[in-house]
């Protein structure tokens, strides 16, 4: 009947996390639950079920039965072996329920860190479509950058709109491009050592739109004209990198794309984690869209005042009278991405958290069940001490002394056991240590409280024993 329910219960928590949506989780395979895994979870229930029912059962059916007779009653069960035993049941529960919870601890700080970092852009309130110009009807580069931005010039005066550029590779979105450099101000490394960095092609008005930082320089603007001298601006990483301690405005690079390209630095823009809180910053180096275009499909993107879903028919309609043809695809808001990118950490956070919390309320249960049983046991010499004039909160104080000298060690178990598992751990945090002494201080202490206040209502019981009511059986 366990192991059904248990099952019944991991159904029901995998379908609710699924129901979720693709924004909270990640990918529906990742999380199903396999036949192997259910069969050893159903199996593992069984023989847990049969060791703790049989055992005492076996050893019951070998015991005298003078000696099985004798022990009825309150004195049942109150030999050092039966205490050593229930003693060591709330050690065991109580720290692996701290292992699961400093875990659990530490999947949520960490992924309040992710949250915190970012990705070095302000995600909210963006609105990203995109749209594909077929080459057939569109074959030049010239009618490209016009339609793009008479589009853009069109969706910026829609109400709501504060801002509108386009990209090609919109960040968080999956899907990038890169390629080789070097910078002419140094000797050419070897082909097979030449740095790596992400390219994109943008609108002019893309890295105000998105929020992206102007470090030094400037941004894109009408004097980088088609026929112009081409200009680049770098990402802060690119700057620090290949010229720190120096100003990179004015430096030139080379790309190997078709042609070599020579262009001069402009503008250096802070960083951003194209693929998500979990990456860090990497070369990027943005181009006019005007000045070089060998693509046919850009992502728009819009920032609102408010919601930024309202505008989304109002941009379909829009692609529809410039073009009727073309297909508007990816309407997706920039959150919806930014969450997308947590989804693991999100979903590790929520599942260890689950575990943790069913428990610590097995772990109550069980302290409480213990230390009420244990009581029970106690019930003659509560009554005889009562009766001889001890006050009822001295012995309820005695009863939660030795439960807290449990716990005490329970706890020492519990963060033991946490430092010795912590390396699984390691690639699922974020910028913080899996031994964090701030975690482990916090769960030990509030696990603590915990199993005090579950130990506290046997021992209240405990103190108001009438002694007449527990030496009548005597």
């Amino acid at each position: 009947a366990g192991g059904a329910a248990g099952l019944f219960v991991t159904w029901l928590v995998v379908k609710g996390l699924v129901a979720l949506g693709p924004t909270n989780l990640p990918r529906l395979e990742e999380i199903q639950v396999g036949v192997p895994i259910v069969l050893f979870t159903f199996m593992a229930a069984l023989v847990t079920g049969a060791l703790f029912g049989i055992l005492p059962a076996w050893k019951v059916s070998r015991s005298a039965v003078g000696r099985v007779v004798a022990s009825t009653g309150n004195r049942a069960g109150a030999g050092p072996t039966h205490a050593r035993t229930r003693h060591a049941l709330i050690i065991a529960e109580f720290a692996l329920s701290l292992i699961l919870l400093t875990g659990a601890g530490l999947l949520i700080k960490s992924f309040t860190r992710l949250h915190d970092v970012g990705v070095g852009f302000d995600t909210a309130n963006l609105l990203t479509v995109q749209i594909q110009l077929p080459s057939s009807n569109y074959p030049t580069t010239i009618e490209r950058v016009q339609w793009f931005d008479e589009l853009v010039e069109r969706a910026s005066t829609f109400p709501g709109v504060t801002a509108a550029s386009a990209i090609t590779w919109l960040p968080l979105a999956g899907a990038g491009t890169g390629t080789s450099f070097w910078v002419n101000d140094r000797p050419i490394p070897p082909a097979g050592e030449l740095p790596i960095a992400d390219i994109r092609w943008i609108h002019p008005d893309y890295h105000t739109t998105m929020g992206i930082p102007l470090v030094a320089g400037r941004l894109f603007d009408d004097r980088d004209a088609p026929e112009g001298p081409m200009g680049v601006v770098v990402s802060q990483f690119v700057a620090e990198e290949f010229w720190p301690n120096q100003d990179p405005l004015g430096k030139t690079i080379s790309m190997p794309w078709n042609d070599t390209l020579v262009a001069e630095v402009i503008g250096v823009v802070g960083d951003i984690r194209h693929g998500g809180p979990t990456q860090l910053p990497r070369s990027m180096l943005y181009w006019n869209h005007r000045q070089f275009q060998s693509f046919n499909d850009m992502t728009i993107v819009l920032r609102t005042a408010n919601d930024p879903t309202t505008v989304a028919n109002t941009l379909r309609r829009e692609v529809l009278a410039m073009d009727r043809n073309l297909p508007v695809f990816n309407v997706r808001t920039m959150d919806s991405y930014f969450a997308d990118s947590l989804a693991q950490a999100r979903f590790s956070m929520i599942a260890l958290g689950s575990f943790a919390g069913m428990a610590i309320l097995l772990a109550c249960i069980g302290i409480f069940g213990v230390m009420s049983y244990s009581v029970n046991q106690r019930t003659k010499e509560i009554g005889v001490r009562m009766a001889l004039g001890a006050r009822g909160s001295t012995v309820a104080g005695q009863i939660v002394r030795q439960a807290a000298a449990l716990i005490g060690v329970a706890v020492l178990v519990g963060v033991a056991g946490s430092l010795a598992l912590s390396r699984f751990l390691e690639g699922m945090v974020f910028e913080i240590s899996p031994s964090d002494p701030t975690t482990l201080f916090a769960v030990s202490l509030g696990l603590t409280a915990v199993a005090l206040v579950a130990c506290y209502i046997p021992a209240y019981r405990a103190s108001t024993v009438d002694p007449v009511v527990a030496l009548r059986g005597e």
